[in-house]
């Protein structure tokens, strides 16, 4: 199993890629916005029984969020689009000022 912080980025490249914000996701799987927060932020670990909402809701594989092995219902296309939001994000990482340490 792939480690939260990958599995996180895995799932909020997804949401991004399909035009979906998290209050949509949670209200459409009964999750709580804030839980869900920590999940694609990599802090808590995708429980199973959200990764099987996720599942029911969306068609995503269990095999997929785990372990990021080949999605059928990912098109070739949100492929790429996942994979232009994911370096979209690390240049706007690379721009922001590293914040300074209190003195």
């Amino acid at each position: 199993m792939d480690p939260p912080e990958i599995v996180g980025k895995r799932l909020r490249l997804w949401t991004k890629a399909v035009g979906l914000n998290a209050t949509t996701v949670c209200k459409s799987i009964k999750y709580g916005k804030g839980n869900w927060s920590e999940i694609i932020n990599g802090k808590e670990r995708l429980p199973l029984d959200v990764a099987d909402s996720l599942h029911e809701t969306f068609g995503l594989s269990l095999e997929w969020m785990y372990y990021g092995r080949p999605e059928p219902s990912l098109s070739a296309e949100m492929i790429v689009r996942m994979q232009e939001i994911d370096e979209q994000e690390e240049l706007d990482r690379a721009r922001k000022p590293a914040k300074r340490a209190p003195a």
